[in-house]
């Protein structure tokens, strides 16, 4: 079994990226900023690119990385977000239909 140069990051990393499938799964966040924060770790985790357990959150970040993330929108104006809020939506119920068993699988990785 190969050591990671830095096995205590790795595990720690591990265990945010468990605790984020979680909160996803129990609607505590949603499933684009979840994608996206689990993508953001996935290499300190020890996941290549081409994990199966990452495929399916690559392909929502692919499909929605038109949704601006939150710090963003916070220079969006209110008009401008409610004219596409609808549309995220539809985005963020197509990323948890799709995304529910990957991360089901991804949490009980470790």
């Amino acid at each position: 079994m190969c050591m990671s140069l830095n096995a205590p990051l790795q595990e720690q990393t591990r265990l945010e990226i468990k605790e984020l499938c979680r909160q996803m799964i129990e609607g505590e966040i949603g499933y684009i900023e979840g994608t996206r924060l689990i993508l953001s770790r996935a290499t300190d985790a020890g996941l290549k690119d081409h994990d199966s357990y990452l495929m399916d959150f690559i392909g929502i970040a692919s499909e929605t990385d038109i949704v601006p993330t939150s710090q963003v929108l916070k220079m969006w104006s209110a008009e401008a977000v409610a004219k596409k809020s609808p549309y995220w939506a539809e985005l963020e119920t197509w990323a948890k239909e799709f995304g529910e068993d990957a991360c089901r699988k991804l949490h009980s990785r470790w």
